[in-house]
């Protein structure tokens, strides 16, 4: 499977607040109902605090705070994106291709929390425009770029740009 390289690629597709947004389906593990999240003391506001799944301490990040989404009321459709780590893409990787190939996972366990789950879809890599230049510099550096989907554009998040804005984010704290 592709990470938005060339050929074709697969997105999940989600909104956060009224942003349509999609990451490659590779690195998703599960699509989660939205569990109880455990709010942690002088974290930084993208970090909503913690949840534990089956066993498994996740950190759950809200990716609206990176684009100045205002945080939603609540809503029975959020759920929460629970990201494959490093090891499981390598390992992911190691078996699809025989290649240890650079991955985009989380180097722990994460969440992605969101207003509500849409669609996969495909889309050719050439179908992937550029992100405006009128767009902060701040949103530019996260997203890969904008794709059509039918009559809405949708913004694609470049992973390992997202996850290198979490560890900004630790280290400012």
């Amino acid at each position: 499977m592709n990470q938005i390289g060339s050929g074709s690629s697969s997105l999940v597709t989600f909104y956060v607040g009224a942003c349509k947004f999609g990451i490659p389906i590779i690195s998703i593990k599960e699509v989660q109902r939205l569990l109880d999240i455990t709010p942690v003391a002088g974290a930084h506001p993208f970090f909503q605090g913690l949840a534990n799944l089956r066993g498994k301490i996740i950190t759950v990040v809200d990716v609206g705070y990176c684009f100045d989404i205002p945080a939603e009321e609540e809503n029975t459709q959020r759920k929460l994106l629970i990201l494959k780590t490093n090891q499981e893409l390598r390992r992911l990787n190691l078996q699809q291709t025989g290649l240890n190939e650079e991955s985009s996972g989380a180097a722990d366990n994460v969440a992605i929390l969101v207003s509500r789950v849409s669609e996969t879809i495909e889309f050719r890599a050439e179908e992937l425009k550029p992100v405006p230049v009128n767009f902060d510099k701040s949103f530019q550096s996260l997203l890969r770029g904008v794709v059509e989907d039918g009559d809405e554009l949708m913004f694609v998040l470049d992973m390992n740009a997202l996850f290198a804005k979490m560890i900004e984010y630790c280290e400012s704290n």
